[in-house]
C-alpha cells in the first residue's frame, strides 16, 4: 500500500472519530476551502465554512456511532487527486425523539492533495437501506 493511500485511510479514520465525537470543527478542517458536501436528504453545502456549519447543526440534533468499512483497493490515486468508496454502519441517536436508529450509508469521496496534505474536496453519502 502506498503512503498516500495510508494517509487517506488515516484521514477517513479521523473523520470517523470526529463524527462520532460530534467534533464539527475538526470535521470542517478536513475539507478543502472550496469543498462540496452532498449529504443525503439535505441541500448541497459549498465551502469549508458552510460544511462546518452543517456539521454543527447536525450534531446539535443527533449523535453518531458509526464505523467505516475502508478497502484500500477502493482508493484510486491519480496525481494530486484521489477517489474512494466506503460504506458505514452503526447508529444515530436523535436527541429530540430520544430514539436510536440504524445508520447505514454508502459514500463517495474525492480528495485533493493540498500542499502535501490530503483533504476532502467532494463528499457524497446516501442511505443504503
Amino acid at each position: 500500500m502506498s503512503s498516500d493511500t495510508q494517509k487517506i485511510i488515516d484521514l477517513l479514520k479521523t473523520y470517523e472519530a470526529s463524527g462520532n465525537a460530534g467534533d464539527y470543527e475538526t470535521l470542517g478542517a478536513l475539507y478543502t476551502r472550496d469543498a462540496i458536501l452532498f449529504p443525503d436528504r439535505f441541500e448541497t453545502f459549498e465551502g469549508a465554512e458552510a460544511i462546518t456549519a452543517f456539521y454543527q447543526m447536525a450534531f446539535s440534533a443527533l449523535t453518531l456511532n458509526i464505523e467505516f468499512a475502508i478497502d484500500p483497493e477502493q482508493i484510486i490515486l491519480v496525481g494530486d487527486t484521489a477517489y474512494a468508496t466506503t460504506t458505514s454502519a452503526g447508529t444515530r441517536y436523535i436527541k429530540e425523539a430520544d430514539q436510536t436508529v440504524p445508520e447505514i450509508n454508502r459514500e463517495l469521496w474525492v480528495f485533493k492533495n493540498v500542499e502535501g496534505e490530503w483533504k476532502i474536496a467532494r463528499y457524497c453519502f446516501n442511505k443504503s437501506e
